[in-house]
């Protein structure tokens, strides 16, 4: 978990620069915002009117 203003990007750039071979990062998944979660998460094919009616955020 991290604070909304950490960059991951940079982080692993900045461990990478301190080990003295580089990194970078290839790909981030965000699971979690707030009190929203990716488990919870619909496809947004599967939306319809109907869960929008019906959405109590």
């Amino acid at each position: 978990e991290c604070s909304k203003g950490t960059y991951v990007r940079q982080l692993a750039a900045d461990i990478g620069e301190r080990l003295g071979c580089g990194a970078c990062i290839t790909q981030i998944r965000r699971v979690k915002a707030g009190p929203f979660a990716i488990q919870e998460a619909a496809h947004l094919c599967d939306v319809n009117e109907s869960h929008l009616r019906n959405w109590q955020g």
